[in-house]
């Protein structure tokens, strides 16, 4: 479980009571707990997938979000010398407004739960419903403690083929703010 708590022998100076990852099993709730996930998925907050790679240098955390081309849907902050915070918002790709079911009076349904598939799987005209919804969409958000300090004003992010890549370095040690205090 290295990657998800610090081991108490390694070198790291950081505190050893904080996970470098959050809610790693908050990301499950959905399989333990059936009846309290919320019936519009949209709504929920959920947390991709990453690695996170601890180098001599510094530090790689690789998140997987599939089919996010839009950068500007992404925020990467960090919030202490220890911790980055990711957060966004990841869109099902919907309809034009004239393929969007209409009820029985010709409004149109604005329901999200009642949407349908994306318009590349529209046949002869007719517009499919979505039956099946596995893939995550809606707000994202993680957030990661990392055992050594960070230089995030370096911080280096890049959004590729649905992966968002962020490498940020270490504080040398020389850089670090430390010394000793006179006994009086």
């Amino acid at each position: 479980m290295g990657l998800v708590w610090p081991s108490p022998m390694s070198q790291y100076p950081a505190d050893f009571d904080l996970p470098i990852v959050d809610h790693v099993h908050a990301r499950h709730r959905g399989l333990h707990w059936p009846f309290q996930n919320n019936l519009r998925p949209d709504q929920e907050t959920f947390y991709p997938d990453v690695d996170v790679r601890d180098y001599d240098t510094g530090y790689a955390i690789d998140m997987e979000l599939p089919g996010l081309e839009d950068k500007r849907n992404i925020k990467v902050e960090w919030t202490s010398k220890h911790d980055i915070m990711i957060t966004g918002h990841l869109a099902r790709t919907s309809l034009p407004a004239a393929a969007r079911h209409q009820d029985a009076n010709g409004k149109e349904d604005t329901d999200r739960s009642t949407k349908t598939a994306d318009k590349d799987n529209k046949e002869d005209g007719l517009t499919p419903t979505l039956l099946v919804s596995e893939r995550k969409t809606g707000h994202f958000r993680r957030k990661f403690h990392l055992p050594m300090e960070v230089d995030a004003s370096n911080l280096r992010a890049k959004l590729e083929n649905g992966l968002l890549k962020i490498r940020v370095d270490r504080v040398k040690m020389d850089e670090r703010t430390s010394g000793q205090a006179q006994i009086e």
